[in-house]
């Protein structure tokens, strides 16, 4: 059993979806791209999902802006 994730709506599932299938009907919902594959491993890096749990932020960048009172001394 494989789960994967609707991207469409499909038969009386709704796009969103997690669900658990067979591989034959799994073959055939990722080779029509009505789903996606769900069960990866944690922090895979591959999956969209991973991918976003992965992603760091970077710190904002401060700027200085000098005031003409301390540019004259």
């Amino acid at each position: 059993m494989k789960k994967i994730k609707l991207i469409r709506d499909y038969g009386n599932s709704k796009k969103g979806a997690v669900i658990e299938v067979t591989e034959p009907q799994a073959y055939f919902l990722l080779t029509n791209s009505i789903a996606v594959l769900s069960d990866c491993g944690k922090d895979c890096k591959e999956c969209e999902d991973c991918k976003g749990k992965a992603k760091k932020k970077a710190p904002a960048k401060k700027t200085v802006r000098k005031t003409k009172a301390s540019a004259k001394k």
